[in-house]
């Protein structure tokens, strides 16, 4: 990385503000429309694999520049756990990335 300690003073750093964006979206709809139906929506996988590449993107960001990363990337962090957790009955990829602590991490 070009600006490991301040990323936003890459050329790159709209791009990294946008992806910020999307992650943090992707994450709270996906929690709008899990809350109601948790049995059925936790069946679909592919969602689960997407909000988890979303949660490293905003994990990451929240340790390589934690004073970077706006208020909402830890309240996206947590309320992905809070997913997992919800679905980890219902649906194997959750129960996987609670069991390997994945998440903890975050």
């Amino acid at each position: 990385m070009e600006y490991p300690l301040n990323p936003m003073l890459s050329p790159y750093h709209k791009s990294l503000a946008v992806t910020l964006c999307c992650c943090s979206f992707l994450i709270r709809s996906f929690a709008t429309y899990f809350e109601p139906w948790i049995e059925v929506f936790s069946r679909f996988w592919p969602k689960f694999t997407h909000i988890f590449g979303a949660a490293v993107m905003l994990g990451s960001l929240a340790i390589r520049a934690p004073f970077l990363a706006p208020g909402y990337v830890l309240e996206d962090l947590e309320l992905t756990v809070r997913l997992y957790k919800k679905a980890a009955p219902y649906a194997p990829r959750a129960r996987t990335a609670l069991v390997c602590n994945c998440l903890d991490i975050l």
